[in-house]
C-alpha cells in the first residue's frame, strides 16, 4: 500500500470540497449528505465515484471546467477506469 504525506490528503480534500461546493446546487439532499460525509471521513474514492455518477446524469448542465476537475481528481487517485465508464469520450 502506498503511503502519502498528510499534505497530499489535505490537497485532495481541498480540491474535492471546492468541486463539491461548485456542484452543491445540482446535487440532491441525499447526494450532498453522503458526499460531504465521505469527504469528512477521508473516503475520497467513494466521494469521487458519487460525483462521477452525478455528472453522468447532469453533464449537460455542468460547466466543462468542473467536469474536467472531477476527471483530473479521479485520475490522480487511480480511478481512470471509472472516469471512462461514467464520462466516456471526454
Amino acid at each position: 500500500m502506498t503511503k502519502y504525506l498528510p499534505s497530499y490528503y489535505e490537497h485532495l480534500e481541498r480540491q474535492l470540497r471546492e468541486v463539491f461546493d461548485q456542484l452543491t446546487e445540482q446535487l440532491s439532499e441525499k447526494e450532498r449528505r453522503w458526499i460531504s460525509e465521505w469527504i469528512d471521513v477521508g473516503e475520497y474514492g467513494l466521494a469521487v465515484n458519487a460525483l462521477l455518477e452525478h455528472l453522468r446524469e447532469k453533464r449537460s448542465i455542468t460547466p466543462p471546467a468542473v467536469i474536467q476537475r472531477v476527471r483530473d481528481i479521479a485520475t490522480a487517485i487511480g480511478l481512470a477506469d471509472e472516469v471512462e465508464k461514467e464520462l466516456p469520450g471526454d
